[in-house]
């Protein structure tokens, strides 16, 4: 077994979860990225997708994962890649469920500053949500982290 195994392909069940998450280049047998998501890593995998296929376009997914690891309908326009994103496996490195989130939020004790200031947080175009929910996605960024 290597190293690798220890974190399991996400797969229909798993895709229902949220939390960090690794992207594994196979061919390359390497990590290539971590992230994290508070929606669920199938939903979040998705929009990689959906930025792969954008590669090209200068106004959307401009970050070299894309570049590197196009959609294959649109490898052929690119002379860096590395491989097509359809060869990636995305990887469970702390998976929660949503029915987990008050204790996942409870984990830590959060002083009322530290409340304070996640209200003044913005993350995407609908605010980030609710301080719950913002607790939730500091901690997966915690955890991605490790």
């Amino acid at each position: 077994m290597n190293d690798l195994d220890k974190f399991p392909i996400v797969d229909n069940e798993l895709g229902k979860s949220f939390g960090v998450y690794l992207t594994e280049d196979p061919n390359r047998k390497q990590l290539i990225q971590a992230g994290q998501t508070v929606v669920s890593f199938r939903l979040h995998w998705k929009e990689h997708e959906r930025c792969a296929h954008q590669q090209g376009d200068p106004d959307t997914c401009r970050r070299n994962f894309y570049i590197f690891y196009p959609h294959s309908s649109v490898a052929a326009t690119c002379n860096t890649k590395r491989g097509t994103f359809e060869s990636l496996n995305q990887r469970v490195g702390i998976s929660m469920q949503k029915s987990d989130n008050w204790k996942i939020a409870s984990l830590f004790d959060w002083s009322v500053d530290e409340i304070g200031r996640f209200g003044q947080l913005s993350y995407g175009s609908n605010g980030g949500g609710t301080v719950f929910d913002k607790k939730v996605k500091h901690l997966c960024y915690l955890f991605e982290l490790f």
